[in-house]
């Protein structure tokens, strides 16, 4: 079950049709600087690429100039 990776948030993508989830960027500094964001501490110890394929942030934390 995908989840949000965002510290604290228990927004999973099954149970919230109505909240989108986004990719962390596969770009190393942008995907970084999310990392940062999302406050989890084991998020900092993986790979660009990992985080890309297998992690998502919930449409929660972004503001709507973000789109």
């Amino acid at each position: 079950m995908t989840t949000c990776a965002v510290k604290f948030c228990d927004n999973k993508m099954s149970l919230t049709k109505n909240i989108s989830y986004f990719r962390f960027p596969s770009d190393p500094l942008r995907c970084k600087q999310w990392m940062e964001k999302c406050q989890t501490e084991h998020l900092l110890k993986k790979d660009a690429t990992i985080l890309y394929k297998n992690y998502r942030v919930c449409g929660v934390h972004f503001e709507d100039k973000c789109f």
